[in-house]
């Protein structure tokens, strides 16, 4: 069993100190009330994609398996040398704390975004933001703007509220959100 202990150490431990140090990189979801939209940092964009509503189960999890691994392979060969336990129960001691910590950790990743993304921006967070039109649109075809909300710039598919043409360059506020569009007016109809 201790090859298979320094197997799963090598192998677990391997790919959560390389995700650890951003080999893996990192996709943020964002759930605004529903609203899907793009954060750009300094001209990046990144696609957002609803928040996770599913039926989750954890052992279908790439992450679940690459901790199960490294906390597995890690206190079987802790328990070997330090001669804490006999063989049968050391493995059952490792698998029952890989799967604890494999368990813990997916659902906390699982957990995280939503958390976090719902803390920095909500759906009516956008309602009076001025915004820069970033591609043109008229009636049924929306145009897309960009609007800054909390430090953060986002890019979100936009239609004017009275059906008419919004142009690349000019600045609209947002009067409301349908689904993943904005809905917005220009400036002088909301002052006049």
């Amino acid at each position: 069993m201790l090859a298979v202990y320094t197997i799963a150490t090598i192998v677990g431990g391997g790919l959560v100190l390389f995700s650890a140090l951003g080999g893996l990189g990192h996709h943020a979801s964002v759930d605004g009330g529903s609203v899907g939209f793009d954060h750009s940092h300094g001209g990046d964009s990144g696609d957002g994609h609803g928040g996770v509503h599913d039926f989750w189960i954890p052992f279908l999890s790439i992450r679940f398996w690459t901790y199960f691994a490294a906390a597995f392979g890690g206190m079987g060969l802790a328990l070997t040398f330090l001669k804490m336990s006999a063989e049968p129960v050391t493995g059952l001691v490792s698998a029952v704390v890989g799967a604890a910590l494999g368990l813990t950790v997916t659902w906390i990743m699982r957990l995280l975004p939503r958390v976090t993304m719902h803390n920095t921006v909500l759906s009516e967070d956008f309602v009076g933001k001025e915004a820069r039109v970033l591609v043109a649109g008229e009636g049924v075809q929306p145009g897309k703007i960009r609007v800054s909300i909390k430090g953060e710039l986002i890019d979100i598919l936009a239609k004017r509220e009275d059906g008419g043409a919004i142009k690349s360059g000019e600045t609209v506020v947002v009067v409301g959100l349908e689904g993943n569009e904005a809905r917005v007016a220009h400036m002088d109809e909301l002052m006049g």
